[in-house]
């Protein structure tokens, strides 16, 4: 062969092709034998895959003829290339060079044989169809990376095969001879006809499983087998010969029968040496567990440790059976392990069985609980009785501290009184609200002059038609009877108190009210409107809303530069939350609607001060809220929660100065308003819920709590477009140690 790239067919009389170098790298896109007996030798020949000959580089023995079956091809020489070999034809192809090509190797018919130091490349093995035989080799072992496919044949003599993981792997196909087969490196999974082998095969390392799950309980692998240290053997198939076999679990290998729930058969004798482990799970909806099932005896050394793991989750003071050997059980495991927190494993041996009893320990639920919400959760959790699919779910949790107290947070409803707390807190809008109108009635420092809609007789000399239509929007400070309305929105968010999870929220809404003067200092009249909040608690996955009516009254008076401000307002609230909760054994979609109201009385005194363009107003508030919320009971599963009604009454003192100024830019009036204040709030400002399972005694839940110490900030410009229009922007701002809240509103003020 000559360094002339392309596909080479090897036909007629066969004999032995030289691979010549000397001009230079001699490559193939493939090769066909089509006659029997040809042997290449020489030099280096690379395979290269182009686009008429796609990578795996093909090498087919045969013509397609029934007697090409039996054609022998040989490559003695080295094969190199990236690109990969594959193998088609019914022939063999025998491999006798010692290899570097790259790439894998692919078997889909016939046989590729390894002769003398005959090697593959250093890449994956796929064997779909055809065999794989190394027991020609002249060494005594061999090392293959990766093996997989769906069927063929490994034909391993009295040779060694090691294969190498270096990720997950399956392979389907039958595995014959009287050699040793090693497993190493990731998870192989076994899933074919290996009866006929009658060598013995190592779990060196990584996880071997022989049937990867109930769909390929029939795989089969025969022989001995040994489990070394670190090593694992699981699967739903059989292991071993039948009489004379030995499974043989070493000290600190594992045996894992099943791969989620399952059996796994050894067909001959089982020994469990001295620190050799079994490792099991069980199904918390049954009694059926992970089992070793034994055709001979089992055979446990001492120092063995049997572990229950928590994959599946359990159903405690249930018993199950791990082993059970048809020519009887000798010895017993020293000890038995477990990942629970809250039950103790116990083994019982009967002769041929060996079953599993879960009983609860002495360990309190509450001594894994840090926090006020944890305790008490975890307090009232011991209360319900263990046919409770709760308590079931909650005593089988794994021994984790952080994993423990976030189910309890998860039970716990925190979301609802963190809920409440945003309910009072939303509540200031009115307050708001109806004092910002009184201040504009009289015209104070830092009021906002929208105009009202007023209505009063048409004034002297003018067209009564035109003269009306102006006269419906007069300024803010009219004696008249007058109508106006406002728009508001906030966004909160509250970091929580290491209890109760953060909580985000935010409203909008709108007010509208009606005054009219009294006397010469007095305004007094009724105000109502609508409103709706959301809140979010994302690490509980809790998230619900509110629907929100308003009706109020409030009144005010002006005497020079003192002022006065009251109001009482009502609020109903149409509330919807809802929940998720979920972990291992539980699984929760959790609703509930439920009705609540808010009562308040606020009031405000300040005093007018003049300096110039500026103006500045020192004023002081205090208001009431109570908030009652009605009992509800969620619905969803066993998590869910009933609540007794609740009343949450805060106090809010406020403190603070406005300010405001008059200035001319480019000939436009420009009004700047600004107030800083301190809010002060006492009384129930850590909001509080009463809950209780079904089944449970009552409990306490903290949501998180109101601020005590606030910041109030807000700054806000009229702009006058026009005589009859102005343009107004507002930001309010409350902040506190954990909370934060951005408001903001804007205003197009046009009279008609």
């Amino acid at each position: 062969m000559q360094p002339q790239p392309g596909f080479a067919v090897f036909g007629g009389e066969a004999g032995t092709v030289t691979v010549d170098g000397s001009a230079g790298a001699v490559q193939t896109t493939g090769m066909q034998f089509a006659s029997s007996g040809y042997v290449l030798t020489g030099d280096t020949l690379t395979l290269v895959a182009d686009a008429d000959h796609p990578a795996p580089v093909e090498v087919r023995v045969g013509d397609g003829s029934a007697a090409s079956n039996g054609y022998v091809s040989t490559i003695s020489n080295v094969i190199a290339g990236t690109d990969g070999l594959r193998k088609t034809g019914a022939g063999t192809l025998v491999l006798s060079g010692t290899n570097i090509y790259s790439g894998g190797t692919t078997i889909e018919a016939g046989t590729l044989a390894l002769s003398g130091a005959g090697s593959i490349g250093p890449g994956s093995l796929q064997i779909d169809a055809g065999v794989f035989d190394i027991s020609g080799i002249g060494a005594l072992d061999m090392t293959i990376h990766n093996l997989s496919g769906s069927g063929g044949t490994v034909q391993l003599g009295t040779k060694a095969l090691t294969i190498v993981q270096d990720q997950d792997g399956s392979y389907g196909g039958i595995l014959s001879g009287t050699g040793t087969f090693i497993k190493t490196g990731a998870t192989f999974s076994y899933d074919g006809d290996g009866s006929g082998f009658t060598g013995t095969t190592s779990v060196a390392g990584g996880t071997l499983l022989i049937g990867s799950d109930d769909v390929h309980s029939g795989a089969r692998l025969g022989g001995n087998l040994d489990v070394t240290n670190g090593a694992v053997l699981g699967g739903h198939g059989t292991v071993g010969s039948g009489a004379g076999s030995v499974v043989t679990v070493q000290s600190g290998g594992t045996l894992a029968p099943g791969a989620s729930i399952g059996t796994l058969t050894v067909d001959g004798d089982l020994v469990f040496n001295a620190g050799a482990s079994l490792q099991v799970e069980v199904d918390p909806a049954s009694s059926s567990s992970d089992l070793v099932h034994v055709t001979g005896a089992a055979t446990i050394g001492g120092g063995s440790v049997a572990h229950i793991g928590v994959d599946g989750g359990y159903k405690p003071s249930s018993t199950y059976t791990i082993l059970t050997a048809d020519g009887g059980v000798s010895g017993q495991f020293d000890s038995v392990t477990s990942d629970f927190a809250f039950l103790d494993p116990f083994l019982a041996y009967d002769g041929d069985d060996v079953n599993l009893t879960l009983n609860r320990n002495n360990v309190a639920f509450t001594d894994f609980a840090q926090t006020f919400n944890q305790k008490s959760t975890a307090g009232v959790l011991e209360t319900l009785g263990s046919l409770s699919a709760l308590y079931q779910a909650v005593v089988v949790l794994a021994n984790d501290d952080e994993t423990v107290r976030q189910i309890f947070d998860q039970l716990s409803g925190d979301g609802y009184p963190s809920a409440n707390g945003v309910l009072v807190e939303d509540s200031q809008h009115v307050a708001e609200a109806v004092n910002a109108r009184i201040r504009s009635a009289f015209g104070t420092v830092a009021a906002s002059d929208a105009p009202v809609i007023a209505y009063g007789e048409v004034p002297q000399g003018g067209s009564k038609s035109n003269e009306a239509i102006h006269g419906m929007l007069l300024p803010a400070t009219t004696d008249r009877a007058a109508a106006w309305a406002t728009a508001f929105g906030s966004w909160r968010d509250n970091d929580g108190d290491g209890n109760a999870a953060p909580i985000s929220s935010s409203t909008g809404g709108f007010l509208t009210g009606i005054d009219s003067a009294f006397g010469d200092n007095w305004r007094a009249g009724v105000i109502a409107g609508f409103s709706h909040s959301s809140f979010n608690v994302d690490d509980r996955a809790s998230s619900g809303d509110s629907q929100n009516w308003h009706l109020g009254l409030y009144g005010g008076g002006q005497w020079g530069a003192f002022g006065l401000r009251a109001g009482a307002a009502y609020t109903w609230h149409d509330i919807s939350m809802g929940r998720h909760v979920a972990f291992a054994g539980l699984d929760n979609s959790l609703s509930a609607d439920y009705d609540a109201a808010t009562a308040q009385a606020f009031a405000e005194i300040a005093y007018d001060l003049k300096a110039g363009q500026f103006g500045f107003e020192p004023f002081a508030g205090l208001s009431y809220v109570t908030l009652h919320t009605d009992g509800f009971s969620e619905t969803g599963g066993a998590a869910a929660l009933t609540a007794s009604s609740t009343n949450t009454d805060v106090t809010f003192t406020t403190l603070g100065l406005r300010a405001s100024s008059n200035f001319d830019l480019g000939g436009t009036t420009v009004t700047a308003r600004g107030t800083l204040a301190w809010r002060h709030a006492f009384g129930d400002v850590t909001p509080i819920s009463t809950f209780a399972f079904a089944g449970s005694d009552t409990f306490a839940i903290a949501g998180a709590p109101i601020a005590r110490n606030a910041a109030l900030i807000e700054a806000g410009i009229d702009v006058a477009l026009s005589p009859y229009a102005k343009l107004g922007f507002a930001y309010q701002g409350q902040f506190a140690s954990a909370m934060k809240q951005n408001g903001f509103d804007a205003n197009l003020m046009v009279k008609f």
